[in-house]
Formats: C-alpha cells, sequence, structure tokens
C-alpha cells in the first residue's frame, strides 16, 4: 500500500507529528500491510511529487491518502492511478467540514481560514474508491463511504489500575474552541491542559493525562447544527477514563449513551454529573470498562480494513 500524508500537523514541524503518523501508520501496519509512505512536505512542486508517487506505485494495489489538502494531490492524479489499476482509498477526519448539508458547509466556509483546503479535500473525496470517515453521521456519497473510527495505539491509550487514576475530571485540548471554557467555569475543579492541536503538549503526557483520569469531558464542534465527533472520545474510551461529552448521531453510532459514555446537555449538567459519577465509583467503572471493551474489540485495525475491503468487494459487483 502506498500512504499520502503529512509528516506534521498542518505541515509545520513545531506542530508535532500529524494525527495520521500517530494513529492510522500503526493500524494499518497491525492490519498486515507492507507500507510506503510519501510525505507532502518533501517535495516542492506537482511534478516533483508526482514523479516520486508514480514511481513508488509501481506494483501497489492500494493507494490511501490521508493528506488531502495538499495542493499536489489531483483527481487527476486518480485517472493516472486508475490505470494501473490501483484502488483509491480517502480518509476525512474532518468530514463534517466536508460532506455536511450546504447549510453547514457554508458556515465553515465562511468562518475558517482554510476553507480552500476545504474545497480542495472535498473535490479529492469524490474522486476516490472508498471514503473512511468517522466524525459526521451522513456523507455525500454514502454508496462508497465506510463509517470507522481510527484504531487507537494500544501503547499510548491503554487502561491503568484504578490506583493510578488520580486526576478526578480532565479536559486535554484547545481552550478556545466551541464554548470549552464554559464548561470548565462550571466545574473549576478541572484539570486542563494544551491538546494535540493548539496550546500542544508533547503526545505521551497528553495520553498520560487522558489514562490517569477518572473521567474526562469531550466537547467537539456542535454549533449552528453540527454533530461532528473527534477522535478524543476514543482515545479517551481506550483508556478505561469515562467519557462525558454531548449526545447526538455521530457518537451514537459507536457508543452507547449511559452505557458507554456520559451523555451532558449544558455546562451545569456536566458539572452535575462530574460530582454525581466521582461518588459512584461503581457506575463509574462500569460505563468506561464498556467502553474500553468495545472500543479494543470492536475498533481495530483487522476490524477496518476488513470493512474497507468489503465496501470494495460491493463496489467492484
Amino acid at each position: 500500500m502506498l500512504l499520502l500524508l503529512d509528516r506534521y500537523y498542518a505541515g509545520k514541524r513545531d506542530q508535532g507529528p500529524a494525527h495520521v503518523t500517530v494513529n492510522l501508520v500503526p493500524a494499518l501496519l497491525a492490519a498486515g500491510h507492507r507500507i510506503q509512505c510519501l510525505y507532502t512536505e518533501d517535495f516542492a512542486s506537482v511534478p516533483e511529487f508526482e514523479d516520486a508517487y508514480f514511481r513508488a506505485l509501481a506494483d501497489e494495489e492500494f493507494v490511501w491518502v490521508s493528506s488531502c489538502s495538499s495542493p499536489w494531490i489531483r483527481r487527476s492524479l486518480f485517472r493516472r492511478t486508475r490505470k494501473q489499476h490501483s484502488r483509491i482509498i480517502v480518509s476525512l477526519w474532518d468530514a463534517a467540514r466536508l460532506l455536511a448539508p450546504n447549510k453547514t458547509y457554508r458556515f465553515y466556509q465562511k468562518h475558517y481560514w482554510y476553507h480552500d483546503k476545504i474545497d480542495r479535500q472535498r473535490r479529492v473525496a469524490r474522486g476516490a474508491d472508498v471514503v473512511v470517515q468517522f466524525d459526521w453521521p451522513d456523507a455525500e456519497q454514502p454508496e462508497k463511504t465506510v463509517f470507522f473510527p481510527t484504531p487507537q495505539p494500544t501503547r499510548l491509550f491503554h487502561p491503568v489500575d484504578i490506583e493510578e487514576k488520580r486526576i478526578d475530571v480532565s479536559f486535554v485540548g484547545d481552550l478556545n474552541k466551541f464554548d470549552r471554557t464554559r464548561y470548565t467555569a462550571a466545574f473549576p475543579a478541572i484539570a486542563t491542559a494544551g491538546g494535540r492541536d493548539s496550546e500542544r503538549i508533547r503526545l505521551v503526557d497528553y495520553a498520560r493525562i487522558l489514562r490517569d483520569s477518572k473521567l474526562s469531558l469531550n466537547i467537539p464542534d456542535f454549533r449552528n447544527g453540527i454533530d461532528q465527533l473527534n477522535g478524543r472520545a476514543f482515545e479517551i474510551a481506550a483508556c478505561g477514563t469515562a467519557l462525558l461529552q454531548p449526545d447526538g448521531p455521530s457518537i451514537r453510532r459507536f457508543l452507547e449513551p449511559h452505557r458507554e459514555f456520559i451523555p451532558i446537555e449544558s455546562p451545569q449538567d456536566f458539572a452535575d454529573k462530574s460530582r454525581y459519577y466521582l461518588e459512584r465509583e461503581d457506575e463509574r467503572r462500569s460505563i468506561a470498562d464498556r467502553a474500553r471493551r468495545r472500543v479494543h474489540a470492536e475498533y481495530t485495525p483487522e476490524r477496518m480494513w476488513s470493512a474497507i475491503t468489503e465496501k470494495l468487494g460491493k463496489l467492484s459487483r
């Protein structure tokens, strides 16, 4: 398999490794794939990239495109790729911004400086054989979409003994987004730290805080009717930590409310449920354990690849 990806988050060295290099690459290796990686930052022009791409492609059966916003990756590239009988897989970890209904899509175009990259990703996704997404309940092209969360690397996101969970409630991420400060203000005892995207901390420290927490808050983007789901929900669950987050169709596709995560409706509801579950360890641990077992049993590299090949098989009939 030839994998096209970014080496760094947002293409910037000081932002640390891109999510895909941490999560997707280990997952594909665990599923038994031999992988060649082409990093977009290593090229200065389209001809230079395409020359390296077609030399690397050779007899590869699959091409997995993660760096959909790169100007080097164009739909015309896919037409030439198919002549070599390779299948093209595109992963959209920002599917909410790409494949949303027009009203929401226009909202993102208006409020995000990188709307040109969003348009580019949308065009690339339309040229793929299969699209993998998890963070939005609907798909622009459902017939070729696989809904599957990125399998979490167990060396980072794994449970620890209850005695090691010394943090009552945590939030790890950018507090400047999505009214998150309203939630943290409602429960002043919450432990907060920068996330993987901004106000960055090291990935090992990010994972350690999630592992060491009894409860952890996740606030994805739910403005303007958006029902986004981000990867933090699965990272928290994989650590055996009880997840608190707003309910919605996106998360219900993968986890069951009240049994595998704690749904919250407002900042005050978050504060009330944090106090409730801190006082009821058995209930809290039952929810966390059910989510952990499901994430580690169902959302594995092998199952992800099985879902992709099943979709490819249906499309080939």
